[in-house]
């Protein structure tokens, strides 16, 4: 009997003792999950930071426009048809900048996501390739980090060049393509375009409100396809074929 009761107790003990060790372990498990999960939110809020100013060009504002996101209404000619979530930077309170990201459709490998900030009185303050999957050593030319492409939009708008020059130049537009890349270019550049004329239409309740609402759908008649966009999409619809 006694020999039995040793067994036992060592039994127990040895499991009461896996159990102690257990529960440390999920808890030591649980704590860094937790601190690290925290970490990468960190770096990835700081990161859009960074992203922000990159596109902002060095235009100073002093809020945190991620805490105060607008919805705007989605268009079918615009970011593939989905809503677009723009971020407003303010200095003392006054708009300066939008934010926003949109996918550019119809590049060589699909979509490209790109970041850009427009200023106030509707330019381009710059522009920043977040996500792609573009041909490498040609198309992939469209990163910062690859070429200095995306700099020829710097200060560009609608007025600038004017709406029927906003094309690469083998389309008879202003602006240079990548060699060897020029689905990729048009894409981006026709995406820009689009962008801008979307924002120019709403640039009085963009700019004038101190306090977007969370959101903004508009379906006024000035959010209507531009009459440009059906000529340059067949274009772009026809020479895709040619993986130029």
């Amino acid at each position: 009997m006694k020999l039995e009761y040793q067994h036992w107790y060592k039994l127990v003990a040895a499991g009461l003792v896996l159990g102690i060790f257990t529960v440390i372990g999920v808890a030591m498990v649980t704590l860094v999950h937790e601190k690290t999960a925290q970490q990468i939110a960190d770096n990835r809020l700081q990161e859009t930071y960074r992203a922000f100013d990159r596109v902002l060009r060095g235009e100073p504002y002093d809020n945190r426009p991620l805490d105060h996101p607008t919805q705007l209404a989605a268009v079918e000619w615009l970011n593939g048809g989905e809503p677009i979530t723009i971020y407003t930077a303010k200095r003392a309170g006054q708009p300066v900048a939008t934010l926003l990201s949109i996918d550019a459709q119809k590049g060589y490998n699909g979509s490209i996501t790109l970041l850009l900030g427009i200023l106030a009185n509707g330019t381009l303050s710059g522009v920043e390739v977040v996500s792609h999957r573009e041909t490498p050593g040609l198309g992939d030319k469209i990163e910062s980090r690859r070429s200095d492409w995306l700099r020829q939009f710097d200060g560009r708008s609608l007025s600038s060049p004017a709406e029927d020059r906003w094309g690469v130049k083998r389309d008879g537009g202003q602006f240079d393509q990548i060699t060897g890349a020029t689905v990729t270019s048009r894409s981006v550049v026709m995406s820009l375009k689009q962008a801008l004329s979307y924002l120019q239409q709403l640039r009085p309740e963009l700019f004038e409100r101190v306090e977007p609402s969370p959101i903004l759908n508009s379906a006024k008649p000035a959010l209507m396809r531009p009459g440009w966009i059906g000529l340059n999409q067949g274009l772009a619809n026809i020479r895709e074929d040619l993986l130029i």
